[in-house]
C-alpha cells in the first residue's frame, strides 16, 4: 500500500510540474513543440470523428427501417468460405456460429489445408449432417489456394471469407448483405470486436484499438470511399467481382490485394458497422509483434510495390479515389510513425532538458483526445456496456500505441530494404517460391 501511495504521489507531482511548464508557454512555442499532435493527429482522429458521428445518425434510419423490407423479398445466396489448418480448438464454435445465423440462403464451405489434428473429424461430423460442405487437401497448399478452391466449388451470388477464430452475431450476415442493394458496391467489410479482451493488458489494449478503429476509423474510410482492405476474417464480395479480379494470389496480404483489385474495377468498397463479429487477438507480446509486423510489411508490398500504378496519372487504374485511398494509408500508417521518430530526435536535439515533461504532456493530450474519441464511439455502439469496461485502460493506451509505432517502423524498414514479406512463414515454403515478386 505504501508503494502504491508513493507511485501515485510521484505521478501527481510530475503532473503538477508538467502543468506549470505547459501553461507558462506561449501559444506559438506550444505549436512548435507539439506539432505532430496539433497538425497531424487532431485533424485525423478528432475532426473526422465528428463527421462520422453526424453521418451515422443519418444512416441509421435507412438500414433499420427501409432496407430490411427490400431484402426479405428475395434473399440472395451467400457462400461462406473458410480455410482451416489445425483449428481443432476453434472451428467447432466458428461453424456453430454460422449455423445459428438468421439468414435463409446460406452455404457453408470449409477447405481443410491438410490439418494434422482433430479438425477433419470435427468438420466431417458437420458434413454428415448436411450442415457444411467439407473439402480436404492431400497436402498443404496455403490459405490462398484453399480460398480459391472454395470459390470454385461454391454456388452463392455473394462470397463471404472468414477465419476460423471468428464468430458472429445472429444478424451479422443479414446486416452485411443489405449493403449490396447498391449495385455499385463490390465488397463490404464487416465490423468486429475482440472476444478474449479480458485475458491481460495486451488484449485489453487491442480491444480498445479495434473498438476505436472499427467504430470511428473504418466508418470514416467507408464514408469517404477510401477502404483499401476488407479484412480476411469477415468480408463479403459479389461473386462476379471476385471472378473478374483473378482470385487470390499466393502468400500473405491477399485480403488487401483482392480489395485493391476490386477498387481498380471501380467498385465501391463499404463498411458495415452493424454486421458484428468476434475474433481473438494474440495474448502474448511476441505473437502480437509477429502479427503486426506481417501486416505492416504487407502495407509496403501491396501499396508501394504491387499496386503502385494507382499513383501514375497515365495508368488506367488511376482515379482520385484510389489515389486518396492509398495516400491515406501510406501517410497515416507509414509516414506518421516515421514522423514520431523524427519528433523524438527533434526533442532530444532542441528540448533535451525538458524532454520527459514534453513526452508526459503528449501522453496527457493524447489521453484527452482518446477520451473524446472513445465517448463518440460508445454513443454509436450497439453494446455500450462492453466498451465502457475498457475505459480505465485508456489511461495506459498511449504507451501501447507508442510501442506499436516502433514495431511499424521496424517492419517497414525490413520490407523496404530486405523484402521480408517473401520469407514470411505464413505461407508454406513451396508457396513462397511461387509468390510473384514486385
Amino acid at each position: 500500500m505504501d508503494t502504491i501511495f508513493l507511485v501515485i504521489t510521484n505521478i501527481l507531482f510530475f503532473f503538477e510540474e508538467a502543468s506549470d511548464w505547459f501553461f507558462n508557454k506561449e501559444i506559438d512555442e506550444l505549436m512548435r513543440i507539439f506539432w505532430v499532435f496539433l497538425f497531424l493527429e487532431i485533424p485525423r482522429y478528432f475532426f473526422t470523428d465528428i463527421v462520422v458521428f453526424i453521418q451515422a445518425l443519418r444512416q441509421n434510419y435507412y438500414f433499420k427501417y427501409v432496407a430490411p423490407r427490400t431484402l426479405f423479398k428475395e434473399p440472395p445466396t451467400v457462400s461462406v468460405i473458410m480455410s482451416a489448418l489445425n483449428e481443432e480448438l476453434l472451428i467447432y464454435d466458428a461453424i456453430q456460429s454460422l449455423i445459428a445465423q438468421d439468414y435463409p440462403q446460406l452455404e457453408i464451405i470449409v477447405i481443410d489445408d491438410h490439418s494434422s489434428d482433430a479438425t477433419p473429424d470435427i468438420c466431417q461430423e458437420f458434413s454428415k449432417k448436411g450442415q457444411i460442405n467439407y473439402f480436404r487437401f492431400n497436402e498443404r497448399q496455403g490459405k490462398s489456394a484453399a480460398l480459391n478452391y472454395g470459390i470454385k466449388v461454391s454456388t452463392g451470388d455473394f462470397l463471404m471469407f472468414i477465419d476460423t477464430d471468428t464468430s458472429f452475431d445472429r444478424l451479422a450476415i443479414f446486416n452485411i448483405v443489405q449493403y449490396f442493394q447498391d449495385d455499385e458496391v463490390g465488397a463490404v467489410g464487416g465490423n468486429f470486436r475482440i472476444r478474449n479482451d479480458d485475458v491481460n493488458f495486451l488484449t485489453r489494449f487491442v480491444a480498445i484499438e479495434y473498438f476505436l478503429s472499427m467504430s470511428m476509423g473504418w466508418r470514416f474510410k467507408g464514408l469517404m470511399g477510401i477502404i483499401n482492405c476488407v479484412p480476411g476474417w469477415f468480408g463479403m464480395y459479389r461473386r462476379n467481382v471476385v471472378e473478374s479480379v483473378g482470385l487470390f494470389e499466393p502468400g500473405p496480404g491477399n485480403d488487401s490485394d483482392i480489395t485493391i483489385r476490386t477498387r481498380k474495377l471501380k467498385q465501391k468498397i463499404v463498411f458495415a458497422p452493424d454486421a458484428i463479429s468476434l475474433t481473438d487477438t494474440p495474448v502474448e507480446w511476441h505473437d502480437w509483434v509477429k502479427q503486426r509486423m506481417r501486416w505492416s510489411r504487407n502495407l509496403v508490398k501491396n501499396r508501394l510495390r504491387r499496386h503502385r500504378d494507382v499513383f501514375n496519372v497515365r495508368s488506367e487504374n488511376f482515379t482520385f479515389s484510389n489515389f486518396w485511398a492509398f495516400f491515406d494509408n501510406i501517410f497515416f500508417l507509414m509516414v506518421m510513425p516515421f514522423a514520431w521518430v523524427i519528433y523524438i530526435v527533434d526533442l532530444s536535439m532542441n528540448y533535451l532538458d525538458v524532454m520527459l515533461l514534453i513526452l508526459f504532456v503528449n501522453i496527457c493530450l493524447h489521453l484527452i483526445l482518446r477520451l473524446a474519441q472513445f465517448s463518440i464511439a460508445v454513443s454509436l455502439s450497439e453494446r455500450k456496456s462492453l466498451p465502457l469496461k475498457l475505459m480505465p485502460y485508456l489511461f495506459f493506451y498511449g504507451f501501447y500505441m507508442m510501442f506499436y509505432k516502433i514495431v511499424r517502423v521496424i517492419a517497414y524498414v525490413q520490407e523496404l530494404v530486405f523484402r521480408a514479406s517473401y520469407q514470411d512463414s505464413f505461407a508454406p515454403e513451396k508457396i513462397r517460391k511461387k509468390m510473384i515478386r514486385y
